[in-house]
């Protein structure tokens, strides 16, 4: 699959840089993991990711891997090819889906 710097319907707008796209690194992981779910995604696309059974698996994903490439959450998922991430807006189970996707970046 190629890489698009369309995000599609379910994405948010792309921030300028030095936009502040989630919390200091302070914060625990879930939050920092749902700031940035919220700076990508539609409000509604947010809700029903944070809301997600498997929202804790995509938080351990996320952690995992930014604890060892040294980027934040909101960098990972924009790592994300955009197919996917428009995908997980119509998924059933949409963070354990993007928690998947993380674990093969």
């Amino acid at each position: 699959m190629s890489r698009s710097s369309s995000r599609g319907s379910h994405r948010r707008r792309r921030l300028y840089p030095g936009e502040s796209t989630e919390p200091v690194r302070t914060l625990p992981w879930d939050q920092r993991v749902a700031a940035a779910v919220g700076a990508l995604f539609t409000p509604e696309v947010a809700r029903r990711i944070t809301e997600d059974d498997a929202f804790g698996a995509l938080v351990y994903r996320l952690s995992s891997y930014c604890e060892q490439t040294d980027c934040r959450p909101v960098q990972a998922l924009e790592q994300l090819d955009a197919d996917d991430c428009d995908f997980a807006g119509r998924a059933d189970n949409p963070a354990a889906f993007l928690a998947r996707k993380v674990s093969e970046l």
